[in-house]
């Protein structure tokens, strides 16, 4: 086959081939960087979701530890009471013993009021509220708790009168004069006792 073309003609037609090649090209970056952003803008919308749904979380679970931090505070006066119970039993020291022991060396005149007996330590001391007919039988209180075995550094805190109604309270006009003591458990006792200082 001849070729009757010109050679001005065999340019314009191979530049109108590369010009179409050109522009199937530039169509195509077109479409691709349009592709481009749409996977950009998808990406970013749905990174958005997952932060917002993220901080939705945060904040629920925030909620969740403020509701908790009753509970916890609950749970560790419950595990500092049984701490305290722990130490209670743990001492081996009959109440009722302690109790019957004391009230043998109350003299008579005098009647208790009020024993806080500590749960912490049996070496701590002790208050001892009375109500005693005068300040002889108060005194008295004081020297057979501190002669006992029981105690040791027996204070009278308080001894003081107070007149009352013998119809209203009749006990309390009996027994007038209202004392305090404070006292520690003594050593010997406590270790034969056979409890846990």
């Amino acid at each position: 086959m001849i070729n009757l073309l010109a050679p001005e003609m065999k340019r314009q037609i191979r530049a109108a081939r590369i010009n179409v090649t050109l522009r199937t090209y530039c169509i195509l970056l077109g479409f691709t960087a349009l592709l481009l952003v749409e996977i950009f803008g998808i990406g970013t919308w749905l990174t958005m979701q997952e932060r917002t749904a993220a901080e939705a979380k945060k904040a629920q679970s925030q909620q969740l530890v403020a509701q908790y931090a009753e509970t916890k505070k609950i749970a560790e006066d419950f595990a500092n009471d049984l701490k305290q119970a722990k130490t209670i039993l743990g001492s081996q020291l009959s109440f009722y013993d302690l109790i019957t022991k004391i009230a043998a060396v109350v003299p008579s005149g005098v009647i208790l009021n009020n024993l806080a007996i500590g749960t912490t330590s049996l070496t701590a001391p002790i208050n001892i509220s009375a109500k005693a007919r005068s300040y002889e039988d108060a005194v008295r209180l004081k020297n057979n708790l501190a002669n006992s075995s029981i105690f040791e550094n027996v204070n009278l805190v308080n001894a003081s009168s107070t007149p009352l109604d013998a119809v209203r309270d009749p006990i309390g006009a009996r027994y007038p004069i209202t004392v305090t003591i404070s006292a520690t458990f003594s050593k010997g006792f406590v270790a034969s006792a056979g409890a846990n200082p």
